[in-house]
């Protein structure tokens, strides 16, 4: 993502400086028109100064002639008349004189007040115009270089948004015709599933005669040999023909034969939960759980009170050291019997559950490995079954690959407290491609190739077998396993909590434990930087699955979490993506995952 565009400080400084100019210019234009002016009044009170000298000159002047004038008249003038000729010669001269001064003040008075007139408003108006000009020079070459520079940037985000809307439309497509194309699929499995049924029904119907012939066999074999000549007389033989031949040869110990005739009987009755049932049990003799348990719950989602079937899933959960979920199911079951009045199935709960109580949970503890100067843990994620996908407290949000929800029965395992850091992978490998450098940040820009081979070189360093988690391991180590409270993100419904995310990251990656841990003690499980998955990008299946692998094949690898760069929607614990698996990214890490035989240190 590009910075933001920010004004040239320079260019800023420059401003300021010619602002002060401005200032200076007309303090000092002010000034000189000060002094100007007092310079005007000092001439103007020296001239009223010298024409009061030149009036007493004057009168002096007039004086003496008087004197004279009397002292040189012919007799033929008496002395008042002269006097009287003198006074008015010397007021006539006197008039003159001062009118022509009065004029003379009035114009310097016209000059002065014009003076002060131009230089008191020309003087700032033209300084002030002058920073006004230079000001509005600035600002147009400024907002003209921030448009060009706005418009490079827009137009770089557009390019680029383009592509990334492009190519997210695209895979949202893609996604979408796939979902669609997963619905349409569901739909005539759905119509097929409906259609075995009524068929069956008929081919029961047909056969019912001899299906009672048979069933009052008591002989095995004898039942068997009879089973096998219906079906291949009738190709359309109902399922509970199959159901019974697999019934008996359970007591034979044929396994092998009575899984596929069991199978056989589901496929053309796909509502059978008896012979779900019996196929479990089946798996349970083989033994295969894992098997055993994914058509156990087909059973249970057929028939969920009934309590021979809540027995069946309560001893393989018991096998499989599910102690918790054996111990739920023994107290259902002992409801469940005393309800229906099964006091046989009652004892055996309550035998069950005297067993379960004595039963102590293994080690939770984590496990510290030292790799080099190097040393990280490893928390023990104890196995159980969770549902899988968009659960309800993910809300409004969730994406369509998000959908069916399902159930998901997973074995323990450990899995790494922090995403690798870049101190761990500097101790295995030689390059550190990372954008953001620091031993304790993630390690990010690593393809899912390169997680591998980090992998590779970690396995053989340590002579343990490491590996990426599944997306099904990922979900339920997010989620908290057995110690979730079923919250939205990992570890808190208050994503700023627990995760750096598109609002608190700053635009980088931050080191690891740096928010809350989620109720496993795991780390940026949500934020910071995506995870890569171990499964090919596909569609999820509504049915329940035991330590699922995701699909077989794909274009793309799973990645999970969310990063430093995510909307809040994409750090959800259901939340799904993908990524090619050969192309590095930054903002996307890995996390590492083992099984739980660990050797000791």
């Amino acid at each position: 993502m590009e910075e933001q565009y920010r004004p040239n400080e320079k260019t800023d400084r420059d401003l300021i400086e010619q602002n002060a100019k401005g200032t200076r210019r007309i303090f000092w234009g002010k000034v000189v028109l000060y002094v100007l002016l007092l310079g005007l009044a000092a001439v103007g009170v020296l001239w009223a100064f010298n024409t009061n000298a030149k009036v007493s000159t004057q009168e002096r002047m007039i004086n003496e002639l008087k004197k004279t004038t009397l002292r040189d008249s012919t007799p033929v003038m008496q002395p008042s008349d002269v006097r009287i000729l003198v006074e008015e010669s010397t007021k006539e001269t006197l008039n003159t004189y001062i009118n022509s001064q009065n004029s003379f003040l009035e114009i310097i008075g016209v000059l002065i007040t014009v003076l002060v007139a131009v230089f008191g408003f020309a003087v700032p108006f033209l300084t002030n115009k002058e920073v006004r000009e230079s000001n509005e020079k600035w600002l147009r070459e400024k907002t003209e270089e921030s448009k060009n520079k706005i418009s490079e940037q827009m137009s770089s985000e557009l390019n680029k948004s383009k592509g990334e809307i492009s190519d997210e439309l695209k895979k949202g497509l893609d996604q979408l015709k796939e979902e669609t194309e997963r619905q349409k699929r569901e739909i005539n499995e759905l119509k097929d599933r409906i259609e075995k049924i009524l068929k069956n029904k008929q081919d029961l119907a047909e056969h019912a005669e001899s299906l009672k012939e048979v069933n009052e066999e008591s002989d095995t074999d004898k039942k068997i040999a009879k089973l096998k000549e219906e079906i291949e007389k009738n190709t359309n033989y109902p399922a509970e023909g199959y159901y019974e031949l697999g019934l008996a040869q359970c007591e034979n110990g044929e396994i092998d034969d009575a899984v596929s005739n069991f199978m056989i009987a589901v496929d053309r009755k796909p509502d059978y939960a008896e012979a779900y049932h019996a196929l479990s049990k089946a798996y349970c003799n083989k033994p295969d759980y894992k098997k055993a348990w994914e058509n156990i719950e087909k059973a249970i989602l057929l028939k969920p009170n009934d309590s021979e079937i809540l027995m069946t899933r309560c001893q393989i959960y018991k096998n499989k050291g599910l102690i918790e979920e054996a111990k739920q199911d023994a107290e259902r079951g002992i409801e469940l019997a005393t309800k229906e009045r099964k006091s046989d199935m009652l004892t055996a709960f309550r035998r069950l559950q005297d067993e379960l109580s004595k039963i102590k949970e293994t080690d939770e503890t984590p496990i510290d490995i030292p790799v080099g100067k190097e040393m990280f843990r490893m928390v023990k994620v104890k196995g159980g079954v969770f549902t899988m996908g968009a659960t309800s407290e993910q809300g409004d949000k969730a994406y369509i690959k998000e959908f069916p929800v399902h159930n998901v029965l997973l074995d323990d395992y450990y899995i790494g407290e922090t995403v690798v850091p870049q101190g761990l992978w500097n101790a295995v490998m030689r390059e550190n491609p990372s954008r953001f450098n620091g031993d304790n940040l993630p390690v990010e820009r690593v393809s899912w190739e390169d997680a591998q081979e980090f992998v590779k070189r970690l396995n053989h360093k340590t002579g343990r077998t490491f590996r990426l988690p599944t997306e099904a391991e990922w979900e339920y180590a997010a989620r908290g396993g057995k110690k979730s409270q079923g919250y939205k993100y990992s570890g808190s419904d208050n994503l700023d909590e627990v995760a750096w995310f598109d609002d608190n990251s700053g635009g980088k990656t931050h080191p690891v434990k740096g928010k809350k841990a989620n109720e496993l003690g795991l780390y940026d499980m949500s934020g910071n930087v995506w995870e890569w998955c171990q499964d090919w990008y596909g569609g999820y299946s509504g049915d329940a699955q035991s330590n699922p692998q995701g699909s077989s094949s794909g274009a793309e690898r799973v990645r999970r979490g969310g990063g430093w760069r995510s909307l809040a929607r994409s750090c959800r614990v259901s939340s799904r993506s993908s990524y090619a698996p050969a192309h590095p990214y930054n903002g996307l890490g890995f996390r590492l995952v083992c099984a739980c035989s660990l050797p000791s240190m």
